[in-house]
């Protein structure tokens, strides 16, 4: 397929080939099926934005922009998020809705990811120029990279960094790619998405000075352009340095980078672990899966990308070669991989369709670059570069991203690599399916059917809740309007709250610990604790000592709450009780606090009178 190079690169545009036709503008075929889409994912977001409540991971995402909210400087208090400051950005909805409830904060949540997903969308129907096949291919995306355990819907650091990754990538591509479109507004638009990306995942700083190697490699190829334009092949990195400058500028004048430097030292960094215990599994596991898993062809998903895997090899196989048909085999392989590690898993708590969907979309990066490299036509250096952005993307949420279990660990690469599968799938299908109804249809047949398994799993998979039968009683008290819970569940926070809420100001300092930063949202108190999520795993001895003298020399909070069990359990009725020994909180709380109520699964703690 020739590519035509960027505009002002001194080199004569090359014609697309035949079979792809013209970049024309897309007509109103493609703005009904955009709508259709928004309307399907935001259908499916109404339903999924009420099941569930996770009182850990999401309670981090409401509580962390909240202390903002309430007054505080970023970086004054807080230490969790001293290495991942998405507050600074998610704070946005707090002003946008005085006091939000978390169903609203969770749609916001989807209409950013749906039009992320549809910008996508156009990206790749513009490229494969089939609707289905751009639909299909997207929405496996979609529900996977965006599915439990990977990330909630409500903003936080891995949703924000992923969705504006992903609109980088489109942005940025379509901006090099594509002369109909108003180059320099994309490149403006996509240096301020990777800014906030990397705002929201401080780690991503990598892809800036990759960014500006090709923005730099642009502004030379165009040496007789006018100046003029060579800057506008250059508007990404001018925006992303720029923006960060005046970024470095807020920080300073505000007291946050000085907050930032006297605090980071209480952050215990497991990063190196990490990368000892998630990388070198994830790679390891490339290989063990050949020989540790057995295919099961009852699975539609199974069939549906193994039938993939097939139509990719004969249209490796019929540019006539031994060297495209061996790297069909990786490409199979990959396919192969998905199916046998989402094949018979009933229990989805296990995970392994967004792990496996991370190993497809590894060695189908591998493919592709050896297959630019092998075929004698121009290289897509724009594609080129976002498919090897998405790679080391993927490297960088392994690497960064420690959650005590390599599952986790290179479960959490597949937050960059979208672009990359869908991308790629989209391209390839679509060119051995060119003028061959039967093709056509049996490559979308089998997309439709992975679809809807990535679909299914999105769906079920539950964050630290009950199963969706479960999930049968709807709250009532207004931070937690439109949730829907277990009925034991749901009668104990109301309790709580009916309990505690009319004895309590509104932003008055609360202390709740272990594992329950909700409920700072859900009592609409102020953090006074310098953890909010308060948890003693991965922290240091001499951190907890810091944290609780930094706790009793500010005014003590009149109410403390106290788990009894383990609140991220999904059935509480079975989980286990919490351990408070050896933890210096809880012995200031002993001795400055008395117990007034007990609500299973909390304790009510109030300061003592003298």
């Amino acid at each position: 397929m020739s590519i035509p190079t960027p505009p002002g690169a001194g080199e004569p545009r090359v014609t697309p080939s035949a079979h792809q036709g013209p970049k024309q503008a897309p007509g109103w075929q493609v703005y009904l099926a955009l709508t259709g889409i928004a309307l399907l994912y935001m259908c499916f977001a109404v339903k999924k934005a009420a099941l569930g409540i996770d009182f850990t991971d999401e309670g981090l995402y409401v509580a962390a922009p909240l202390r903002l909210r309430m007054g505080e400087t970023l970086f004054s208090s807080e230490i969790m998020t001293l290495l991942c400051p998405f507050e600074f950005i998610s704070q946005v909805f707090f002003h946008i809705f005085s006091s939000p409830t978390l169903y609203q904060l969770r749609l916001c949540g989807w209409a950013i990811h749906t039009g992320v997903y549809l910008a996508f969308f156009l990206v790749l129907f513009r490229e494969c120029r089939s609707l289905l096949i751009a639909f299909l291919s997207s929405s496996i995306s979609f529900f996977v990279s965006f599915a439990w355990p990977s990330t909630i819907a409500t903003p936080s650091y891995k949703s924000l960094s992923t969705d504006f990754l992903l609109l980088f990538l489109c942005l940025f591509f379509a901006s090099h790619r594509w002369r109909s479109i108003p180059a320099l507004s994309l490149r403006l638009f996509a240096g301020l998405s990777l800014l906030v990306a990397v705002i929201c995942y401080p780690s991503l700083v990598v892809l800036i000075p990759l960014t500006l190697a090709y923005d730099i490699r642009e502004f030379y190829r165009a040496s007789g352009a006018p100046m003029r334009e060579k800057l506008s092949l250059a508007g990404t990195s001018i925006t992303i340095f720029s923006a960060g400058l005046l970024l470095f500028g807020y920080l300073c004048l505000s007291g946050a980078a000085a907050h930032w430097l006297a605090r980071i030292n209480l952050v215990h960094n497991s990063s190196l672990t990490a990368f000892k215990a998630g990388v070198g599994y994830f790679y390891g596991h490339l290989f063990y899966t050949l020989f540790s898993q057995i295919v099961s062809f009852k699975h539609y998903s199974s069939f549906s990308l193994l039938l993939v895997g097939f139509i990719l090899v004969v249209k490796q196989s019929l540019l006539r070669s031994w060297k495209p048909a061996l790297l069909a085999i990786f490409q199979v392989y990959s396919l192969y991989t998905f199916a046998s590690q989402s094949n018979g898993r009933s229990d989805i708590e296990n995970f392994f369709l967004p792990t496996a969907f991370c190993l497809v979309t590894v060695n189908s990066i591998i493919v592709y670059l050896l297959m630019e490299i092998r075929l004698s036509r121009p290289i897509n250096f724009p594609a080129l570069f976002c498919v090897s952005i998405s790679l080391v993307a993927c490297l960088i949420y392994c690497a960064s991203t420690y959650f005590f279990d390599y599952y986790y660990c290179w479960n959490s690469g597949l937050l960059g690599l979208p672009f990359t599968f869908s991308f790629i799938f989209s391209t390839h299908i679509f060119e051995f399916c060119q003028g061959r109804k039967l093709r056509l249809v049996l490559a979308g047949a089998a997309l439709l059917v992975s679809s809807y398994v990535a679909f299914r799993y999105n769906y079920y998979g539950v964050r630290r809740d009950s199963e969706v039968e479960k999930l049968t009683v709807d709250f009532k008290i207004p931070p937690l309007r439109g949730i829907r819970s277990t009925p034991d569940r749901v009668d104990s926070i109301e309790a709580l709250y009916g309990y505690l809420k009319p004895q309590m100001a509104k932003s008055e300092s609360l202390l709740a610990y272990d594992n329950c930063p909700m409920l700072y949202f859900i009592l609409e108190a102020k953090p006074t604790y310098g953890l909010v999520w308060a948890v003693r795993y991965t922290k240091s001895v001499e951190t907890l000592q810091e944290l609780d003298l930094e706790f009793k020399s500010k005014p003590l909070p009149r109410f403390a709450i106290r788990t009894m069990i383990d609140v991220s359990a999904n059935d509480w009725k079975t989980a286990p009780a919490t351990s408070y020994d050896n933890y210096p909180l809880n012995k200031s709380i002993l001795a400055n606090y008395e117990l007034v109520k007990t609500i299973y699964p909390f304790e009510v703690w109030r300061l003592k009178s003298n």
